[in-house]
């Protein structure tokens, strides 16, 4: 039988090296010829070494059962399932100990169960949500972004409207439409520059402060905790390898061991205390920068709805006109497009009386003609006549 060192893990990771100290004295004093580490006893030391068996006398480990805090006597049932969950056969030429189901098991639900496990999953929780929360800040920076371009975009939209307004001043109707429409649309402007400017505060500034300062602190106590750890665990090292022959050095390992001790767990309560205030604010801080949000939503079409529903009565009026402009411009229509046909028709019937008189005209000039020709002889007979006729008188 050999003592694993799960056991010693246990008793470290809870600050109760006591305890480890009164199972190797109980295993000891069992004549239990094992190889063991050195554990201390308050202001004692307990050596045992292969081979040999040095026993604790039996006042001395009253007195180190008594020196235990009611706090570290209350974890004895979790160390001595761990303790002998530890104890596992092994030939002597040092094979591995049987791995069974039923020592998984208790395997697993101890990891699940502990501290460490706990507090690694915090960790772990941590590092995945500050992911997510620097994701959202990006997003949320593209979106007002978009949405500062789409302000100045309806900017220049708006002012488009007010130069057709006036330039159309002459036509009442239109420069009256334009200009309320105008106005209503600046409003809405203006509205959606308030719901962006309240998302970079609420969302992007908010998260974006959190992740900065509390995840950032966060980090910095968990460095530290880590820090002072491995020190402990150093000096819990050193400790167990002092000489027993030497009591200047086992006395200044059990100082060092008990100051590291004492600043590891001042520091372990500082960081229970730092998660538990981060997950709060987390809590705190998404809830408050989405709700902000969501206040500045309602805001927008809140204002946006009651701006549009002053103008309602205008614009049921205008569409009345329209209506009614559209029937006329039809009907008008109507009665040009007959107007014009009208006019078509009556041209075409000019151009088919002039065209008939020019006919006609044509004709009567070539039968003048051809009778004028058939009458020139004749005429030129009794000219020839008469002539010779007044000669011979």
């Amino acid at each position: 039988m050999r003592l694993s060192d799960p056991v010693w893990g246990c008793c470290a990771l809870f600050g109760v090296s006591e305890m480890a100290g009164v199972f190797s004295a109980g295993h000891a004093s069992a004549g239990v010829g094992a190889r063991l580490r050195i554990a201390p006893f308050g202001d004692r030391t307990v050596a045992v070494q292969s081979g040999g068996m040095t026993r604790l006398a039996e006042p001395q480990l009253q007195r180190a059962r008594l020196g235990c805090q009611w706090t570290q006597l209350a974890l004895l049932p979790l160390c001595f399932v761990v303790h002998r969950w530890a104890f596992t056969p092994a030939i002597t030429h040092g094979t591995a100990p049987s791995t069974s189901p039923a020592a998984h098991s208790l395997n697993a639900q101890l990891s699940a169960n502990s501290p460490r496990a706990n507090i690694d999953e915090v960790e772990t929780d941590v590092v995945e949500i500050e992911a997510k929360l620097d994701k959202l800040v990006k997003l949320c920076s593209g979106m007002i972004e978009a949405g500062r371009a789409y302000v100045s975009a309806n900017k220049l939209f708006v002012s488009g409207i007010r130069d057709l307004s006036q330039q159309c001043e002459k036509d009442l109707m239109i420069s009256e439409c334009l200009e309320k429409c105008g106005e209503r649309l600046q409003e809405i402007v203006n509205y959606h520059t308030i719901l962006f400017d309240q998302a970079q505060r609420s969302v992007k500034q908010q998260l974006h402060s959190f992740v900065k300062d509390d995840i950032r602190k966060f980090k910095d106590t968990k460095k530290q905790f880590d820090k002072v750890r491995e020190d402990m665990e150093i000096a819990q090292v050193k400790n167990a390898q002092a000489p027993r022959n030497k009591p200047h050095e086992v006395e200044e390992a059990t100082s060092t061991l008990t100051l590291t001790r004492k600043c590891f767990r001042h520091l372990a309560l500082d960081y229970v205390l730092q998660i538990n205030v981060l997950q709060a604010k987390k809590k705190f801080e998404i809830l408050d920068a989405m709700l902000s949000f969501m206040h500045a939503e309602y805001t927008l079409f809140h204002q946006g709805y009651h701006l549009l529903d002053q103008i309602d009565p205008y614009m049921k009026k205008l569409a009345a006109d329209l209506d009614q402009l559209v029937i006329d411009s039809a009907m008008e229509k109507r009665e040009m497009e007959h107007k014009h046909a009208t006019i078509q028709q009556r041209t075409l019937m000019q151009l088919s009386l002039k065209r008939v008189k020019q006919a006609q005209s044509s004709r009567c000039k070539q039968v003048a003609v051809v009778h004028t020709e058939q009458r020139t002889p004749a005429r030129t007979l009794l000219f020839c006549r008469v002539a010779e006729w007044s000669h011979f008188t």
